[in-house]
């Protein structure tokens, strides 16, 4: 209970908690506002606003979840104080719960006080009471299966950045494995529904997401609809929470140092190589693109994987059923994909590993100007993107049309040039939390931008759609402002890190 309690009281008067409830307040109040303009032309104003809410939380509390319940054990794994809290008596199940509890409790109640706000949504149409409490409902089973699963990579891994990519990796494979793989079946069966098709597609159906998509399109009851999805993920989280907890004492049984990050870890495949590495005329170039981006073995492999993925979807794809140019058209989405996922990634760790290891202050004393090391490191450790543009480049060049209407609607549509500035600022954002804060730098971008654009939406409908191009073109000079002050923000930040370093 002790350590329940301080978890309670840490999470409670924490500044973050703060601004998160006062953002929400924001959020919510624009959303009741757009969902007021949207009732005096239909009668689904109430939708509106209920969908704004609902698919807000679902990113923010997925984003959260994973920067903060994956690193509640790997931090006392990095501090080597888990030992300690053992020798002070404290039971695998205790520090499970104490360690987590404030921060479950802490999301929980962000939902619970969101329902009064959805309930005004019945009274503009298009939403019932049993919709909004069986969403929040899906949602609270939700955070707890996300609780249980970032819970057992926390014990299996033991640092805060492998924890959460363990925990990402695996919700990404929970939401898209059966999807791809129920798509997969159904096309090699010519569309024929056999038993394994059936059952991907069942699993799919209690999914949140999918369920939070049906619930927030048409009407629906609450025991039809929500009843089976949210049966699923308790019975997934408790699964997963008595999962963690058998294994604390086999994962955690010795204490030992966690490896550093930034060993290289495709030296393994490179023994037999003696010769010494030289950095050239740019040492903070070489560094990050062989440490970051694994050098030239690690872009190999990176495109050997994506032409591997690429070939096995051709394989499996009858080409009756997909022709070359929608086959270059995928293509070009798994390039553009993976090229924004490598540099997001990229931009989260590029500074925020330096203030891990208490580099910075002696990284910044070399010779050489802040900004001609700054923009080494961002171009070294960007060399991950290039498997990205050259699957791009073969999509481009296997779907032509497509490429080149691509390339005019660029051109022409300000919704595309407000959407690549949309990553670039987003990239700035990374690199700028990844200096403020200890994890999460990339993912907390994200929900950044994906909370920007959800506001957005809403300034649009308060304005109508005769002034969208104007706004479009307003958004993107104010992005590309942005992108200028987070530069300065980023500068300061970095001497700022260094400072407290020495």
């Amino acid at each position: 209970m002790a350590l329940a309690l301080r978890s309670v009281r840490e999470a409670a008067r924490s500044r973050s908690t703060i601004w998160l409830r006062a953002g929400l307040l924001v959020l919510l109040i624009l959303a009741v506002i757009a969902g007021q303009q949207v009732a005096r032309h239909s009668s689904l104003g109430g939708m509106t606003l209920f969908a704004w809410v609902a698919w807000c939380d679902f990113i923010l509390l997925t984003l959260m979840s994973i920067s903060s319940f994956s690193t509640v054990l790997t931090e006392e794994k990095e501090r080597m104080t888990l030992g300690l809290l053992r020798m002070a008596g404290f039971t695998p199940l205790s520090l499970l719960l104490g360690k987590s509890v404030g921060l479950l409790l802490n999301l929980l109640l962000l939902l619970v006080v969101q329902v009064p706000f959805c309930l005004l949504a019945i009274t503009l149409g298009g939403v019932t009471t049993h919709q909004v409490l069986g969403v929040f409902g899906l949602l609270s089973a939700y955070v707890l299966f996300l609780y249980s699963l970032a819970l057992l990579c926390s014990v299996i891994r033991q640092r805060n950045t492998g924890a959460a990519v363990m925990t990402a990796i695996l919700l990404v494979a929970y939401h898209l494995l059966p999807l791809v793989l129920g798509l997969l079946s159904g096309v090699m069966r010519g569309n024929a529904r056999g038993p394994l098709h059936r059952v991907l597609l069942g699993w799919v159906d209690t999914m949140a997401i999918t369920t939070l998509f049906r619930s927030t399109s048409m009407r629906g009851s609450f025991g039809a609809t929500f009843g089976p999805s949210i049966t699923t993920h308790l019975t997934m989280a408790a699964a997963l929470f008595t999962l963690a907890w058998l294994l604390f004492e086999r994962c955690n049984r010795d204490e030992r140092p966690a490896a550093p990050a930034r060993a290289d870890a495709l030296a393994i495949f490179r023994r037999g190589r003696r010769r010494s590495a030289t950095c050239g005329r740019n040492p903070f170039l070489w560094k990050d693109y062989r440490f970051l981006s694994g050098g030239t073995f690690g872009v190999i492999s990176r495109l050997f994987a994506y032409v591997a993925l690429l070939v096995a979807i051709r394989l499996l794809v009858p080409v009756q059923n997909m022709a070359q140019e929608q086959f270059g058209g995928l293509v070009m989405g798994i390039g553009m994909l993976s090229l924004v996922v490598e540099l997001g990634m990229q931009a989260g760790r590029v500074f925020g590993q330096e203030v891990k290891e208490r580099t910075l202050a002696s990284l910044l004393i070399t010779p050489g100007t802040l900004r001609h090391i700054a923009w080494s490191k961002v171009l070294g450790s960007a060399a991950t993107a290039i498997p990205g543009l050259l699957v791009f480049a073969c999509g481009a060049a296997l779907a032509p049309s497509n490429a080149a209407k691509a390339l005019r609607e660029s051109l022409t549509e300000p919704r595309l040039l407000v959407s690549a500035i949309t990553v670039l600022f987003g990239l700035h954002l990374a690199v700028y939390y990844s200096l403020r804060v200890r994890f999460g730098a990339a993912a907390l971008a994200f929900g950044s931008v994906i909370v920007g654009w959800m506001l957005l939406g809403v300034l649009f409908q308060l304005m109508g759609h005769s002034g969208a191009d104007g706004m479009m073109i307003l958004t993107s000079v104010l992005l590309v402002a942005g992108c200028a002050a987070l530069q300065m923000l980023i500068a300061r930040a970095m001497r700022t890190a260094a400072a407290e370093e020495s």
